[in-house]
């Protein structure tokens, strides 16, 4: 009982989505995504419009547009996870993209959720949405950490960095 493996040998070749021409449909048997899910937004956007117009196509991704957005989102990560019946950290959504003194305020709102309606307590990780490779992440240890950092985003934000 030898068992046979039978392969097919293929030519790769690199794609660059900055050059991406749309007059014609796609001429690839297949499609492998090894785009980061870190990359930059307008790389992201870039990829999932290629992943999409192959699987509008219908040829097969490796890593198509819903996995690739999935992986690009970290409040879709918790939901996929919780679905599957996995602990996540408990955790809040604050949108704080305004350059606004609202910032202040949902900050303060997003701890009251935390430590009154979710037992939590300090300290806290604050992790952006996007991004990857620990990029973005913060530890916090107490309310004056978290006004520290709300006033650097908000500088951020508003340019004066």
């Amino acid at each position: 009982g030898h068992r046979r493996l039978q392969a097919q040998v293929v030519t790769l070749e690199s794609l660059e989505v900055d050059r991406y021409p749309l007059s014609s449909p796609p001429v690839w048997a297949g499609l492998v995504n090894r785009v980061s899910d870190a990359a930059s937004p307008i790389l992201v956007k870039s990829t999932l419009a290629i992943l999409q117009s192959a699987e509008l196509w219908g040829i097969p991704i490796f890593n198509g547009p819903r996995s690739y957005a999935i992986c690009c989102n970290k409040i879709m990560h918790h939901q996929v996870f919780a679905k599957a019946g996995l602990k996540t950290p408990r955790s809040v959504v604050v949108n704080l993209l305004d350059n606004s003194d609202l910032c202040a305020s949902k900050l303060s709102d997003a701890v009251n959720l935390l430590e009154k309606e979710m037992g939590c307590k300090w300290p806290f990780l604050i992790k952006p949405n996007s991004g990857g490779f620990g990029s973005g992440i913060h530890f916090l240890r107490d309310e004056k950490e978290l006004q520290k950092w709300g006033r650097d985003m908000r500088s951020i934000n508003n340019g004066s960095s």
